[in-house]
């Protein structure tokens, strides 16, 4: 998705399949610009596409934005959750009442890479486990941005 500064973006009751295993998905949703997005009540799986590929949701914004994931499953994906914003772009996300489970690499992952403005994330009343590598993972380079993430 790559909306106006302004646009407001809602998914909402979406089985988004990435693929069989013999043709992977390469990312179930990819954000990139907008004011917000919201994923509401949806199904995102079977996205294992090679990296930078292979995302449930990617979210790496340009600009200032905001992620709203709600009462969603997100499962069986290389990662669940990609929150990457990039050059001077701030991540604003909250996750409320969902499962991000099952995944093949992290199940919530925050990237510093290539960006100076960073993240902040809230998990509530939800799930991160059963994933491989981690259930969240934070990779930050030297001098990176700040990247919080809490947990109710």
């Amino acid at each position: 998705m790559n909306a106006a500064a302004t646009d407001v973006v809602v998914l909402r009751g979406l089985d988004i399949n990435g693929a069989p295993p013999n043709a992977p998905g390469l990312n179930g949703i990819r954000f990139l610009a907008g004011a917000a997005l919201h994923v509401e009540e949806c199904l995102i799986h079977g996205s294992t596409g090679a990296a930078p590929n292979g995302n449930g949701i990617v979210f790496a914004p340009s600009g200032t934005s905001e992620l709203y994931v709600h009462n969603s499953t997100i499962i069986r994906n290389n990662n669940g959750v990609r929150i990457q914003p990039t050059g001077s772009g701030v991540a604003s996300v909250l996750i409320d009442n969902s499962r991000i489970d099952n995944n093949n690499l992290a199940g919530l992952k925050a990237e510093g890479t290539d960006n100076t403005g960073g993240s902040n994330t809230t998990i509530v009343n939800s799930s991160v486990s059963g994933n491989t590598n981690a259930g969240i993972s934070i990779l930050n380079p030297v001098g990176g941005p700040i990247i919080k993430i809490g947990a109710d």
